[in-house]
């Protein structure tokens, strides 16, 4: 559950930098109005499921969230 890597538009949304890496993920900054990574990561490495969900921040735009296992 540690920042592994990123890519640009999580860095802006989640206000990440290359020194969080390694850091766990519930550190992060979270500007989005529904589920957090956080809930939703444990639930993708037990099942070994991808999951897709659109969430919204808070500043009212919206975003396709995939995690991996």
């Amino acid at each position: 559950m540690r920042i592994v890597r990123f890519t640009p538009v999580a860095a802006e949304i989640f206000l990440i930098v290359d020194t969080d890496l390694g850091r766990p993920i519930d550190h992060v900054v979270n500007f989005m109005r529904s589920a957090t990574i956080k809930e939703d990561s444990p639930r993708v490495l037990d099942k070994l499921q991808p999951l897709e969900r659109e969430v919204q921040s808070r500043k009212g735009k919206w975003y396709l969230k995939h995690i991996i296992p």
